[in-house]
Parts: structure tokens; sequence; C-alpha cells
């Protein structure tokens, strides 16, 4: 029976950096591997090669396609120093790590210099499943708060790596809007910084392997303020190697206004956290689609309003009107207000009253700048046009109109920006295929009646 030896080769393949360039491998004692590990070459004079993984405590070797090496004298345990390798000969017992459970892992590092060769494994310890991104682009109030740090994906294949991916923008709200770092679990006290003197340009990692350090200088990856970077990333983070790449950007600069938040924040009277006096405990509406942000709990009698950022009241969504009424069943217009505090705009709020409180949902869409308590509400509408009955609804994308009167009608819509988006006559029945949003609906009768306009939203 084969002896088995437990790896998950977190850096497998090899680099090829010309046809003559050596295959180091890590090979059983006595037998074959079941599952052979590779090391990857790192450099391209072909002087350095490294493994990431796991190891067992039993024997191995290491092989570089030609000859088997093990160490030359001494301590056959590779950790923590650097030991010279020999071509194996018959009775050799091979290198063990004497110390390795299940879930250790391990960097070992085979270095070449012309005839002389040696190996060196390191012990890596991981973050406890948990690795944060922070800076400027993920701030959801002024500063930077611990909350808002983003969690990085584990590879599930490979738990020494890490992804992001998603957008990162500069954030021209708060402090050092376009700077970055990595923390290990959500709090101040272990970070990641460049291994460089000073700030370094996120898109420097552009496929190309950067490395770390934990701890330091409290130096920081950026992204530049002329908002160069803004676009979506994936990025790749390997604990073993102790580096950050960008593997994947696409650049996507839109106007600040058109971002869309990660969270909205609600506050005020009908809320659990009231008006809070430093406004750093607001409920927080997190995104349920793009662009749409719900939060379900307790609703009592009493005022609320809307935040885009914590820990300030300036950026505010407000409704048209003061005291605006919360009903079920119904959507309400909002308008983004920013710096109302200066008194040019009133401090507008919306209410709910005791017969409407309880628990419920409450929610914004900033795609069609409304709000609403409990389930949204049908768009099924009924409108009479030129003494007829029009049904508009709308399902999977379309604008549903129809009529049992005989004779042609006109239908406009428009986009809430009063754009015209698309126009038709039509019998009966007709269906527009529409991106998601909400629409203003201008409907004549054949007879030449004015127009009846009527909301619409399209899901």
């Amino acid at each position: 029976m084969k002896r088995k030896i437990a790896f998950l080769a977190l850096s497998i393949g090899l680099v090829s950096w010309g046809l003559c360039a050596q295959q180091w491998t890590l090979v059983g004692d006595k037998e074959e591997l079941e599952n052979p590990v590779v090391f990857t070459q790192v450099d391209e004079a072909g002087t350095e090669f490294v493994y990431g993984g796991r190891l067992s405590t039993q024997s191995f070797r290491v092989s570089d396609g030609t000859n088997e090496y093990v160490h030359e004298c001494g301590d056959n345990d590779p950790v923590g120093d650097s030991i010279t390798l020999k071509v194996a000969e018959e009775g050799d017992l091979g290198l063990r790590v004497r110390y390795a459970g299940e879930k250790d892992f391990f960097k070992v590092t085979i270095n070449v210099k012309g005839d002389a060769k040696s190996i060196k494994a390191e012990q890596i310890i991981l973050p406890t499943g948990r690795l944060y991104l922070h800076g400027g682009p993920a701030n959801l109030g002024m500063n930077w708060e611990a909350q808002d740090a983003i969690l990085l994906e584990q590879d599930p294949a490979n738990a020494s790596i890490f992804w992001y991916k998603g957008d990162l923008r500069y954030n021209e709200l708060g402090s050092e809007g376009g700077n970055i770092k990595l923390l290990r679990g959500r709090g101040w006290g272990e970070n990641y910084h460049p291994d460089a003197v000073g700030n370094v340009a996120l898109l420097d990692a552009l496929n190309n392997s950067m490395k770390m350090r934990l701890n330091g200088d409290d130096n920081k990856w950026f992204i530049p303020s002329d908002r160069s970077g803004d676009g979506y990333y994936e990025i790749k983070v390997d604990m073993v190697n102790i580096t950050i790449e960008v593997v994947k950007f696409e650049p996507n600069i839109v106007a600040s206004e058109d971002i869309l938040p990660r969270a909205i924040f609600a506050c005020g009277t009908a809320l659990p956290c009231g008006f809070p006096t430093d406004n750093k405990t607001p409920i927080q509406l997190n995104a349920v689609s793009e662009g749409v942000y719900s939060w379900a709990g307790m609703i009592t009698a009493g005022e609320l309003k809307f935040q885009k950022r914590r820990g300030s009241y300036m950026y505010a969504y407000m409704p048209l009107t003061n005291g605006q009424e919360l009903v079920p069943g119904q959507e309400y217009p909002v308008e983004y207000v920013e710096n109302y505090l200066n008194g040019s705009h009133p401090d507008n709020k919306f209410t709910v009253s005791e017969a409407n409180a309880g628990i419920n949902t409450l929610s914004i869409d900033l795609n069609t700048m409304t709000a609403w308590l409990g389930e949204r509400p049908d768009v099924t509408k009924v409108e009479t046009v030129g003494g007829t009955e029009v049904t508009c609804y709308s399902n999977d994308g379309k604008l549903y109109l129809s009529t049992p009167a005989v004779g042609e009608m006109q239908v406009r819509v428009f986009g809430v920006d009063g754009r015209l988006v698309a126009e038709r006559s039509f019998e009966s029945t007709t269906d527009i295929a529409l991106p998601t949003g909400s629409y203003i609906v201008a409907l004549a009768a054949q007879d030449g009646t004015q127009p009846t306009r009527l909301h619409a939203y399209v899901k």
C-alpha cells in the first residue's frame, strides 16, 4: 500500500523560463507520492523554487528531474534553517518535518547556485479565515471605521489565497480617499502594507506579484485622486509568499454622483437608534439588488430620514415635502440633498403613524429615487384615457398595456430624467421591453384626448 502524505499545493505549476529549466518536485522517500508536488520557479535565472502548502511528518526527498536530494548532514528537519542538499545515496533518509499539524502551512524554498543546493521551510501563520481590505474606497462613513472593512474571499481550493473581487473607486469624502491596506481581522492590531518606502500605486501590482509586510511603517496602496484607477478589480493575496497581485482590472470611471454606495443609512425617532448625537449608529440598509437597499426591524410612530454616509447628516435622501407619511402599499419619491445644513434646503423627513408601527421593512431604491414601507407596491395601475380604462403593469423586464376599447391608442415612455425612451401606437395590447427602473408613461386616445401621465416601475 502506498504511503500517503497530505499536501495541498498552493503554488503549483512550473513557470517556464526556457527549454532547459529544471522542474523541482517533492517526492516520497521510499514510495511514489499519490499527489506529486511541484515547486514554482520564481526567478528567470532558475536559482529559486518555492512550494507553499501542507506537509506531513513523514519523510520526503526533493528531485530536480534527474537526481533526488536529501540533507547533507545533521538535522533532517528543514524548518527554520537552510539545510544543504546532496544527491541521495542508497540508505540515505529523507527530510522530515517533525511537527506538522493538519492545518499547518509551510513555505518551502530550494536555492540553486551552481552545484550548491539548499532547502529551507518556514511555517506560515495564516489569518484565522479572515482577511479584510480597508481604506478610503471602503468607507461608508466619513473616516476609517473598522466595521466598514470588506471581508476577502478565501479560495475554496487554496486556503492561503484570498481574493477581493469588486469595484474600487477614489472616495472624495472623508480621509485618505484612495488609500487601502489589508487587516488581519476587523481591527487595527495587525495590518499588511506594501514592502516599500512610502505609498505605492495599487495598479503597480497589475499582473505583478508585489511583496507585502506585516506591520511596520503605515504606508498603503493607493488609487489616484484623478480617478484613473477607478474600476473593477480582482486582487489576489498570497499568504504563503506574502504577496499581493491585481489579476484583473477593468477601468470604469463614472460621475461621483452616479456611484452607488454599498449601503444606505436611516435614523429618526421611528427607528431603534433615534437621531444619534454623533450620528455613527444609524440603522444600515444593505443592498438587496443593484441600487436597492432594505432593512427589517421594529418601526415605531415617529419620523425618519435616509443618509448616504454614516457619521454625517449632510448627505441625505429626503421626501419632497416634510412630514410625508409612509403608508404600506405605496412608493414615495425622494430627492438627494447635499449640505442642507447650511439652510439652503428644508430638513424634510418621512413620518410613520401609530397605525403602521410594528415589525416591518424599510426600503429605498436609488435607481427610481423612491422609498416605501413593507413589500414593494404592486405596479399594476388602471387609468382612464378618453373615457377608456387602460391597465398598466410590468413583469420580466417589460411594460404591459392593455385596453378593451376598439381603436388605436398612443403611448410614450419617459425616463425620470425626462428623456423619451419608447414611443408607439397600439390596439388592444402592447408590451415594451425596458431596463429595470422607474418611468413616466404618457397615454393618449386616438381622438387626441389630452394625455394622461402615470408612474410605472418596471421590474
